[in-house]
Parts: C-alpha cells; structure tokens; sequence
C-alpha cells in the first residue's frame, strides 16, 4: 500500500546529508542536515512502523548508516 503524504522539492548540493524523520501520534516531521523541511498531520495514527524513502523518478541513491528505531513510551 502507497499513500503520499506530502511531496516537494528542495535544491541541495551533492554529496552527503543526513535525512531524518520523526513520526510523533499523528505528526510527521521531516529535517534534513538537521532542518525542518516539513510537518504534516496525518489522518491516523500509524498503529505499526512504516518507512518509505524514494528518490525523483526512482533515480540512483546511496545510503550510509541507514537506521531505523522506535522511541517508546515518548512524552510530548
């Protein structure tokens, strides 16, 4: 199943960045280098983890240090 929740575009420089997301009840916030480039709500609170990363026209991408981990019992 694909659902897009939000989709843009931002010009960077080449080389290596660090892409981060953190998904909080029902928001959804995106950085990247350590900025925010979005926060959206989503229509319901994901019950079990999801992750999705794609590139424009599913173009070549490299990744390095790839991880992903749930924050339990997380107080807002």
């Amino acid at each position: 199943r694909t659902k897009v929740l939000t989709q843009g575009q931002l010009t960077i420089e080449s080389g290596w960045h660090k892409l981060s997301f953190a998904v909080i009840g029902g928001n959804v916030t995106g950085f990247l280098d350590s900025k925010e480039v979005f926060n959206i709500a989503t229509a319901s609170i994901p019950l079990h983890g999801w992750v999705a990363i794609g590139t424009d026209g599913f173009g070549y991408a490299d990744f390095d240090n790839l991880i992903i981990d749930a924050i339990q019992n997380l107080k807002n």
